[in-house]
């Protein structure tokens, strides 16, 4: 069959667009005026119990070849239902209407046909019947309400289509969490006993080889980027599947600068690091791995984006409710597009991509640590002169 018109049938309003779309083909193909009425009324008594009284019905109209002619035909199918009694006066009358109504199942829907044999004098062909499809398919809605209903028909198409996209990217999301926890799982041991054999080394190094001791440093020193790499990559696995989690204790500030300032110098052994402490005896509620993780995190890039020798300042201070810190480089700073997405995960600037290694993990993993212990980190910068990132953290209350 080749398809010419159809349309969906739901409401009064597509019991009009039955009529005048089978008007419309009939008259097309060249069909007396008699003629055109009689096979669209019939369409129409079929169409109206269908609207009535059963669901998801459909018309389609068009053409088949019939024995060297073409027979005009429109096809209604719909969920099978017992609402529509047989014989009902409807489809009694649209058999008088046309020569043949066939009514049947077919791929689990019950299928009313009406057909007719054109005439040989209208001297149709195939060509001819493809062009007419052709203009029919891409002719203007009948009426406004085709109108909109096509309009409706587009947007459910995108939506459907919207959401297709959403669950396949549901599922390739879930697909990269669970690579990135086995693969960070698996990379982690190995590296984690290299670089304990190279730090060992090291210690074992009597340094009469200067050429194996620069081997042994090379070795540490990339090992322990890619433990951090690593160790970053397994938080976030974890973050997005809700195993992060924290071991809390109280401790006093002071004594916990302590000995994070003393890591951060071994740390940036590069630079010099400055604190500027105001604690009291201040107390802190936190997972003190974690905090430790969000200075190294810090501290670890204000490094990175300065030069060797220059100065990071880590200021401190207690207000009646919080601990306020302030990590100061002089680094290259950042433009106003990477500030306002340097905690987005795995984002990096231009600039940095291009000239320092990393995978834009460890801000990301530093918010998220802060955030859970009810604080909030910002960052500052003036592109040349360095970039300042500032955390809140709730003091304790004894």
């Amino acid at each position: 069959m080749t398809t010419l018109g159809s349309t969906t049938l739901e409401n009064e309003m597509d019991l009009t667009l039955a009529y005048k779309k089978s008007i419309l083909v009939a008259d097309k193909l060249g069909l007396t005026a008699a003629t055109q009425t009689a096979f669209a009324t019939a369409v129409s008594e079929v169409c109206r119990d269908v609207i009535d009284k059963a669901t998801d019905g459909l018309l389609i109209i068009g053409t088949a070849p019939e024995e060297g002619r073409f027979a005009l035909e429109a096809i209604i199918t719909y969920n099978p239902t017992d609402k529509i009694p047989h014989p009902n006066p409807g489809y009694e009358y649209a058999k008088k209407l046309v020569p043949v109504f066939n009514k049947g199942f077919e791929d689990g829907k019950e299928r009313v046909t009406l057909s007719l044999t054109m005439p040989r004098s209208l001297n149709l062909s195939d060509k001819k019947i493809q062009q007419l499809q052709t203009d029919l398919l891409g002719a203007s809605p009948i009426n406004s309400y085709e109108e909109v209903k096509l309009r409706n028909s587009e947007l459910q198409q995108a939506n459907l289509q919207h959401e297709l996209e959403l669950v396949s990217i549901k599922y390739l999301n879930e697909q990269k969490k669970e690579f990135l926890s086995i693969a960070s799982h698996e990379i982690n041991g190995p590296l984690t006993v290299a670089h304990s054999m190279a730090q060992i080394a090291l210690k074992l190094d009597p340094k009469t080889n200067p050429a194996l001791t620069g081997y042994l440093q090379r070795l540490h020193l990339h090992t322990t980027k890619l433990v951090r790499l690593t160790r970053q990559l397994l938080d976030i696995s974890r973050m997005e599947t809700g195993n992060f989690n924290y071991e809390r204790e109280v401790i006093t500030a002071p004594l916990f600068f302590d000995e994070v300032i003393e890591n951060l110098k071994l740390l940036c052994p590069d630079h010099h690091i400055a604190p500027s402490l105001s604690l009291d005896l201040a107390l802190l509620n936190i997972d003190k791995i974690k905090i430790e993780q969000v200075f190294n995190n810090v501290v670890g890039n204000a490094a990175k984006y300065s030069d060797p020798g220059t100065t990071i300042t880590i200021h401190a201070n207690c207000t009646a409710e919080q601990l306020v810190v302030t990590v100061r480089d002089q680094g290259i700073g950042m433009s106003e597009d990477t500030l306002s997405r340097v905690f987005s995960k795995f984002y990096r600037g231009k600039n940095e991509r291009s000239k320092f290694s990393g995978l834009g993990m460890g801000l990301y993993v530093t918010a998220r640590i802060i955030e859970d212990h009810n604080g909030s980190l910002t960052a500052s910068s003036v592109p040349g002169e360095g970039s300042a990132f500032t955390f809140r953290l709730p003091l304790h209350q004894a």
